[in-house]
């Protein structure tokens, strides 16, 4: 098995994540104008392992796009065991901020820039500090190459560097499946004009 951050290994996960096994009837993207970027955090279904962990209360979801700060794009922190554990969080990016943060992702010789990480954090107490958990990826080129958006799909969370794998449904290595829309199809095509 390749490792986990090789390129080969990335490209992989990215196509199977892509392709993923919803079976359901496709729906039409979320509507964005201009090529602006929407990203949509929904419902997260944790690992049994993780939902019985006193180690963590709270968690919640920042995303890192290519070209913004981090803390641009964060939901609110939700307790995990109040059902449903929906984050109900919406952003769009403007187009004319995102084209040149595109335009470099997809011109990179590094893959990992055209990357979209939606990192799981938790905390053990309301007011702690928190840790990474997992994350699960998008790659910006793949959305490009499929002329397709991320619409409504669960995306693995895959056990932050370090932590074992948890038993349970999903995956070794999986503590999670988020829901997320990454709405950027129209916004990637004008950037890679």
């Amino acid at each position: 098995q390749p490792e986990l951050n090789s390129p080969t290994y990335r490209r992989a996960e990215a196509e199977r994540a892509y392709r993923g096994t919803d079976k359901s009837p496709a729906k039409s993207p979320a509507r964005v104008t201009g090529g602006a970027v929407r990203v949509v955090v929904g419902t997260l279904i944790l690992a049994p392992a993780l939902l019985q962990s006193s180690e963590v209360l709270d968690v919640w979801v920042e995303v890192d796009v290519p070209g913004l700060s981090d803390a641009q794009l964060q939901t609110a922190a939700r307790r995990k065991n109040d059902p449903p554990l929906d984050f109900g969080f919406s952003q769009t990016l403007q187009a004319n901020k995102m084209l040149p943060a595109l335009r470099n992702a997809l011109r990179s010789a590094d893959e990992l820039d055209a990357d979209v990480y939606f990192i799981l954090k938790g905390r053990a107490a309301p007011t702690g500090g928190g840790r990474v958990l997992g994350q699960g990826v998008i790659n910006l080129r793949t959305l490009l190459h499929h002329k397709a958006d991320w619409d409504e799909r669960p995306l693995a969370i895959h056990a932050a560097a370090g932590g074992a794998p948890v038993p349970g449904p999903f995956d070794a290595g999986v503590v999670g499946e988020l829901t997320v829309s990454l709405i950027a199809h129209a916004a990637l095509r004008r950037a890679a004009q």
